[in-house]
């Protein structure tokens, strides 16, 4: 007789405290609205077939079959798709949850990853709670909430991302506030100072609260965005470094320099000088 048993230990290992919004199969039609936006939940894009660009935050990534998208809340985000090789696609949103990348040499609010050699487990996963969404049989609710949890916690282990769960939900609206005004006005100068005037809040717990939904403070923030516009702009245009500088508001070349390279690891010259840098970008 041949037997094979395993002991589990008595320690009780929590479940991920999030709701599960919905689960969503599409394909490209020639229909979509290519408009960018941003949602209060986070998002899981798993693509399927075709091929296209996925832009976040003004950078744009080329996506295709086997391609994973995580977005935090209050991303904004756009797809375009090959008109020869349209994309398909399965999305599921999730709430009161969100992910740090940390693989990322930057603190971004999502992450763009291959899964092509996992497909079929991720598929799997996803096909299951599709089906399960559909025929809504008893407990179909509790059985797609498992599978996206062990979905999650496959991302967490093989991509090396964290969790941050929210647990005051009344801080969204203010933290959405002035990350939308950071994203509208980043070209100008801003203030802690005025962030506070605009939200509402004294300047520490704004930014105690942008901490805690966002992973890092408003100033830190309104940096990343501008080198993120920066980098843009040094892959896909002629402007000169001092142009680009202005443009995405440093009030002085120098600066603009020093901040890009605490950011990227290299200088804005350097980073224009590689091949496909924005193509190359996880």
């Amino acid at each position: 007789m041949s037997t094979r048993k395993f002991y589990f230990s008595d320690k009780v290992i929590e479940h991920l405290n999030f709701k599960l919004l919905y689960i969503n199969h599409m394909k490209y039609d020639g229909k979509w609205d290519y408009q960018s936006h941003s949602h209060n939940f986070t998002q899981i894009f798993y693509f399927i077939d075709g091929k296209g660009s996925f832009i976040l935050d003004g950078t744009g990534y080329p996506i295709k079959a086997g391609s994973l998208v995580v977005i935090n809340p209050h991303i904004l985000h756009k797809k375009e798709s090959d008109p020869k090789y349209r994309l398909e696609y399965i999305v599921f949103a999730i709430e009161d949850l969100a992910f740090t990348f940390n693989s990322e040499p930057i603190s971004r609010g999502y992450g763009v990853y291959n899964l092509t050699k996992n497909k079929q487990d991720y598929l799997f996963l996803l096909n299951m709670m599709f089906e399960e969404a559909e025929k809504q049989a008893p407990g179909y609710e509790l059985i797609c909430k498992d599978m996206a949890e062990i979905f999650i916690s496959n991302l967490i282990w093989n991509q090396s991302l964290g969790l941050r769960f929210k647990n005051d939900p009344n801080m969204s609206k203010e933290c959405s506030i002035a990350k939308s005004f950071i994203d509208a006005h980043y070209m100008d100068p801003i203030t802690l100072e005025q962030l506070s005037e605009v939200t509402h809040m004294s300047k520490y717990y704004l930014i105690h609260s942008f901490n805690k939904f966002l992973g890092e403070s408003p100033m830190n923030y309104l940096q990343r965005k501008r080198i993120q516009v920066a980098e843009h702009l040094l892959s896909t245009s002629n402007y000169s470094v001092s142009t680009i500088a202005t443009n995405v508001g440093f009030s002085s070349q120098s600066y603009f320099a020093q901040v890009f390279k605490k950011f990227n690891g290299s200088t804005p010259g350097q980073y224009r000088k590689k091949p496909r840098a924005k193509e190359e970008r996880p």
